[in-house]
């Protein structure tokens, strides 16, 4: 094993990025109650820092060799070495600057959001832990390392959503996101654990190095440190895949999404753009070598069904935060079918765009249900977050409407916007993988990027749609004040940040290629090294990607103009279509293909069934037979006790009563008098020759 104990400059950075989102989140904890306004102030410069210093060390490394440190964490047994390390390749410090500016643009903004909040200093806490545990998992060289984090970042969750757990949704909310994980976890640990047993090390590095060096041979997976079968080679692809799916809220994980909108919504920003859902993604890209063909291929139709489904599910929603929220179910499953396709960059580049522009709607949302709050004070049954009371917010919010427009453009895939580079790519590669799969014959892969091509059109419809509810048309609200509400500079400042960083011209000169992104150019694509895999099938994908990108761009623009005209037809003027006839279609979009019906009756009711059944058998059948038990040993006990009391004792006390009789007779007999002795002898004689003779 190569040596990798020295460290470097860039990785003791590293060391202090990861640590100053902790340290900020202690420093809050500890801040005296009078000083509780100042908790975000405080973590805001503390993660304005550690952005600085992200973005200094990604310019440091960019287009460097990785740099790698490790060292032994703990030793079980005899040989057994665990160990834990920091891997900084251009993936990593790229992700580190994604995750520390927004996380800093979300913790700004949330100073006036969270002004007067009564556990202010909790929320501050709480986020800071949030972004130390997406660091960690970031820069982490070892799957076991990251898993850790993995489960910091889930309880970091559960807590920001569950902020305000006064309330009724709050909890479950959180309780849900946390369990539905820990069954994607379940399969991430059974796949750590296959890892382990065929390499004997979790390091990425060791897992490449060990994977380029097995082989299949009769249909057993033979590595360094043992065998299996060779079904246990897709298999692990899979487990981990659950994991990732799990995170990033692919089906049929998505459930828990949506509802996470019951946290605060710069939370939403948060964990919907570059943190826990990112996670997900990132870990793909971390085992993307480690990924067999078979695996591939069910990672790009799940990608391409949650798509979809997402897409399908946002365009009736009623909630600004919700259409997004699905919104960005879609989108994770357009990243993980460019995993599954595999057009490793162009997943990662849809995944880097997608952080800013998705971060930027929701901060925006989070502005407009400020606003509305602020405009329709003293109305408890108001809702700021239902889309059908809005409308002509455009005038009040110029610089919103504005902004927001931008980031909508961007999540719809217009030329000109990040979004239109990232998502080309994408397409383009889903196009390439199912003609080199099946030839220039139509199949079933082709079901792949036409889902795609047809998630385009939605996507272009319930952003128009959105667009058109909340700021066009007349106002749908009474307000309580005629003057427009004039928004925090520390929400603002946000809002046109990430609006700017989704303008195309920033991560492409030539705002209609992808390919000659500086950016895209430089995410290498790694080899896929799993015994078996078709070597000759990813160059393939790159050659066919070039040749689709002028057919993928005159379709996706035309299903974009498609959804937008729909849009606009229905929903000029900010119509509601309030009141109108409910068809299956809109209850299957508006239930999320019935999604929580689905798990309530199919796994949430039959456990319940399952357990009412086991606690009556626990208390008619297993108690019934403990009491009776009980009683009768109680029973046995008593009987076993008096038999011990009069029988067993008793017997004793008769032998020593008898003894001590015995004793007292015979005593009598020892009076000292020799002429009582020679009488009793000669009496015992006399009886003696009686009884003789």
């Amino acid at each position: 094993m190569d040596d990798y104990s020295t460290i470097s400059v860039p990785i003791i950075e590293a060391v202090v990025i990861l640590l100053l989102p902790l340290i900020g989140s202690v420093l809050v904890i500890l801040l005296p109650k009078k000083r509780k306004p100042f908790s975000g102030v405080l973590l805001s410069a503390i993660l304005g820092l550690s952005a600085i210093l992200s973005f200094h060390l990604s310019g440091m490394q960019w287009g460097e060799s990785p740099d790698y440190f490790r060292l032994t964490w703990f030793t079980l047994g005899e040989g057994i070495n665990f160990q834990a390390g920091i891997w900084l390749d251009n993936v990593a410090t790229m992700m580190l600057s994604v995750v520390s500016a927004i996380s800093f643009l979300v913790c700004l903004f949330s100073i006036a959001y969270m002004k007067n909040d009564e556990d202010e200093q909790k929320y501050f806490a709480h986020l800071g832990l949030f972004v130390f545990s997406m660091i960690g998992i970031v820069i982490s060289s070892n799957l076991l390392v990251l898993f850790c984090f993995w489960e910091l970042v889930g309880l970091s969750s559960y807590l920001l959503i569950n902020h305000w757990y006064r309330n009724t949704i709050p909890p479950r909310a959180a309780s849900k996101a946390f369990v539905v994980n820990r069954v994607g976890d379940a399969a991430f640990l059974l796949g750590i654990a296959i890892l382990w047993a065929q390499f004997g090390s979790l390091e990425f590095a060791d897992l490449y190095d060990g994977m380029a060096k097995s082989n299949l041979t009769d249909n057993l997976w033979i590595a360094e440190k043992g065998e299996m079968s060779s079904f246990m080679l897709p298999l692990v692809g899979f487990c981990l895949f659950l994991g990732a799916s799990g995170k990033s809220a692919q089906f049929p994980f998505q459930a828990w999404l949506p509802d996470a909108m019951a946290g605060p919504t710069p939370v939403s920003a948060l964990i919907h753009a570059a943190t826990m859902v990112a996670a997900g993604v990132f870990l793909l890209a971390r085992i993307f070598p480690l990924l067999a063909l078979d695996t591939m291929t069910i990672i790009a139709f799940i990608g391409a069904l949650t798509a979809f489904m997402g897409a399908v599910a946002a365009m009736t929603q009623q909630d600004i935060k919700k259409v997004l929220a699905f919104s960005t179910i879609s989108q994770l499953g357009y990243m993980v079918l460019g995993i599954g396709v595999g057009a490793y960059d162009a997943a990662l580049f849809h995944l880097f765009t997608h952080a800013f522009f998705k971060a930027g709607l929701f901060l925006a949302a989070g502005a407009v249900i400020h606003v509305m709050h602020h405009l329709t004070k003293g109305q408890p049954s108001f809702d700021a977050q239902d889309m059908r009371t809005m409308g002509g917010l455009r005038g009040r919010l110029p610089f919103l409407f504005g902004s927001f427009v931008i980031l909508a453009l961007a999540l719809t895939g217009i030329p000109f916007f990040s979004g239109f580079l990232s998502k080309e790519a994408i397409m383009s590669g889903s196009f390439a993988w199912a003609e080199a799969r099946s030839g220039s014959s139509m199949s079933f892969y082709h079901l792949v990027p036409y889902a795609a091509l047809i998630t385009v059109a939605l996507t272009a419809y319930y952003m128009g749609r959105q667009v058109y509810l909340v700021f066009l048309g007349k106002e749908r609200f009474v307000s309580s004040s005629e003057s427009s509400h004039s928004l925090p500079l520390s929400m603002r400042i946000p809002v046109i940040l990430l609006a700017i960083l989704s303008l195309g011209l920033l991560w492409s000169f030539n705002p209609f290629s992808y390919e000659n992104s500086w950016f895209f150019n430089q995410l290498t694509v790694p080899t896929i090294l799993v015994p078996g895999f078709p070597a000759e099938l990813q160059p393939i994908l790159v050659e066919l990607s070039e040749k689709n990108h002028l057919l993928v761009f005159g379709l996706s623009s035309a299903m974009i103009l498609l959804g937008l005209g729909i849009a606009w037809v229905r929903y000029r003027g900010g119509k509601q279509h309030i009141g109108q006839k409910q068809s299956v279609f809109y209850r299957l979009s508006h239930e999320n293909w019935w999604m929580d019906d689905l798990y309530d009756k199919g796994i949430i009711l039959p456990v319940k069934k399952l357990a009412f059944v086991t606690y009556g058998m626990d208390r008619r059948v297993i108690d019934f037979i403990l009491d009776k038990t009980a009683v009768a040993t109680v029973v046995l006990a008593k009987i076993a006790s008096w038999i011990d009391r009069n029988v067993v004792d008793g017997f004793v006390h008769l032998m020593v009563s008898a003894g001590k009789i015995a004793g007292d007779i015979f005593r009598s007999f020892q009076g000292g008098n020799v002429q009582r002795y020679v009488a009793a002898a000669l009496l015992i004689m006399i009886i003696l020759y009686w009884l003789i003779y």
